[in-house]
């Protein structure tokens, strides 16, 4: 009969172990790093790996005004706190109809709504949606009962906190 030696015993375990985790490799060893003992740890959360955002950078707009141009509310290159709800545009002929606002920020239109003219025909206000921090850019067409027309162009920046 084979006699039982305690240390062939110990060793014969050892092997069986190595096999069963992959010879010493397997997950827990990672997790424990290459050397040291293998201990149970807590499951790791993937860490944020997302970028900060980049600080807001102001643009400043060249302000294309038209001969008729009085005003505009918000102003050429103000820097706004809040986002407006309209941008409205101010002339010193009274404006006919055809008349546009188209308002972008990173190309895409934030406009909501149709351009309004006031009643004394003098200014025109349009609906926009200016509520995320970045530069907008108006463009604008007046046309004038007498069939001239006038085209331009401004900005304003929101910084929302």
């Amino acid at each position: 009969m084979i006699k039982r030696c305690p240390a062939a015993l110990l060793l014969v375990a050892m092997l069986c172990m190595a096999v069963v985790q992959g010879c010493g490799g397997g997950d827990r060893a990672e997790k424990a790093g290459k050397s040291g003992p293998v201990v149970d740890l807590p499951e790791e959360t993937s860490p944020d790996t997302s970028l900060p955002a980049p600080p807001f950078v102001q643009e400043q707009f060249v302000n294309r005004r038209t001969i008729n141009f009085v005003s505009s509310e918000p102003p050429n290159n103000a820097l706004l706190t809040a986002p407006p709800g309209y941008v409205t545009i101010r002339f010193s002929k009274g404006l006919g109809a055809g008349c546009f606002i188209n308002v972008k920020r990173e190309g895409f239109e934030v406009t909501t709504g149709p351009v309004a003219i006031a009643s004394d025909n003098l200014s025109m206000t349009v609906p926009v949606a200016a509520g995320v921090t970045g530069n907008y850019k108006v463009t604008y067409a007046a046309y004038f009962f007498s069939g001239y027309y006038e085209e331009g162009s401004f900005g304003f920046s929101v910084n929302v906190q």
